[in-house]
Formats: C-alpha cells, sequence, structure tokens
C-alpha cells in the first residue's frame, strides 16, 4: 500500500508529464491511513529546521481535522474533554520534564 497524499497531489503530478498511480480507500482503511499519515507529519515536526515548523504543524493540523471528520468527532464534545483533561492533569504550558 502507498501512502495517503492530499487531495490535489494526483493532479500536480499528472500536470508535470507524470500518470500517478492512485487508490481510493474508504472507511477503516482510510482511518488507519491518517493515522499513519499523522505519525508520518508529527515525524516530520521532528526533523524540520525551525523555519519551517510551522508548515509541518499546519500539516498535522490538516491530518488531524480530516481523522476529527472522518471519525465523526462533535468538536464542541473534543473541547469538552481536553478542557476535562487540563483540568485534571494540566496542560504542557510550563515544560515539566519528568525523570
Amino acid at each position: 500500500m502507498g501512502k495517503l497524499v492530499r487531495d490535489l497531489i494526483p493532479g500536480i503530478i499528472h500536470a508535470s508529464g507524470r500518470t500517478p498511480e492512485t487508490t481510493i480507500v474508504t472507511g477503516y482503511e482510510y482511518i488507519e491511513a491518517l493515522k499513519e499519515k499523522l505519525l508520518e507529519e508529527a515525524h516530520e515536526v521532528l526533523d524540520a529546521p525551525s523555519e519551517k515548523v510551522i508548515e509541518e504543524i499546519a500539516d498535522v493540523q490538516e491530518v488531524l481535522s480530516a481523522l476529527i471528520s472522518a471519525l465523526e468527532i462533535n468538536l464542541q464534545e473534543l473541547e469538552q474533554v481536553k478542557h476535562s483533561k487540563r483540568l485534571e492533569r494540566g496542560g504542557f504550558t510550563e515544560g515539566i520534564i519528568l525523570h
């Protein structure tokens, strides 16, 4: 299996004179492809030089948005869960490293 790419990538490849080989995945396969893509993009955030981090974070956010939509997660509920976890365990704003 290949990797999930942005929707316009096959057209860009085709416009360059090449013929992309593609498959459309749905359901469980789509969810799994999004999860794999999320890991790939997270690793790119780790590897990015500081001037490119914003682009990689944008990619992570794009994949998260697609995953939220595919899983039909209610954004209000997501915010409530995030808020509850922050109240119970805190956020990640203080830079605390546990040894």
